[in-house]
């Protein structure tokens, strides 16, 4: 009879355990997913421009010297993201701005817009995160324009120049 007992306390102990290294193993795996989906902070902010409003119409030239135009016509949507290059945020969401970029541009049309003035730090700064073949301004006057107080943030414009959205991105999925 106490060899019973003895085993089924020991059986016990060994459940427990198997249990504490489950509840650690899933701990662990929770913490993975919270590293990888990083700070979900986007949101629509209620300042500036209405949703439904006419996108101001602007036209710069980008840092390879294509003329960029905004409003003459719209035959496809387009994704205004305000960065700045002393943003870390924006340095970690530069390859997902490169990759939308890539497989959207058929559909999207995608422009950088820094909200930094200085030519060479944006130049260095496009070459380093891979954004040189991205249309890229220099135009931090939008950033009053379209009432953007923080990078990086973005603001789509439907086909038929409305603002469709905007708000803070933090990641690909934002985009």
């Amino acid at each position: 009879m106490t060899t019973m007992w003895i085993a089924c306390y020991v059986m016990l102990w060994l459940l427990v355990l198997g249990e504490g290294i489950l509840i650690l193993a899933l701990a662990r795996q929770i913490g993975v997913l919270h590293n990888r989906l990083a700070p979900t902070g986007a949101r629509i902010t209620n300042v500036g421009l209405e949703l439904g409003a006419e996108a101001p119409r602007f036209s710069e030239r980008d840092l390879r010297g294509n003329l960029v135009t905004l409003g003459v016509q719209y035959n496809k949507p387009t994704m205004l993201i305000f960065i700045s290059p002393n943003c870390s945020a924006c340095s970690e969401l530069a390859p997902s701005i490169r990759t939308v970029y890539q497989h959207e541009q058929k559909d999207t049309e995608i422009i950088v817009v820094s909200l930094a003035q200085d030519e060479e730090e944006n130049r260095s700064y496009a070459k380093q995160h891979g954004l040189n073949t991205v249309p890229y301004v220099l135009a931090p006057y939008l950033a009053d324009i379209y009432h953007v107080s923080t990078s990086p943030y973005a603001v789509l414009i439907d086909k038929q120049g409305k603002i469709y959205t905007k708000g803070i991105v933090n990641g690909v999925e934002h985009l």
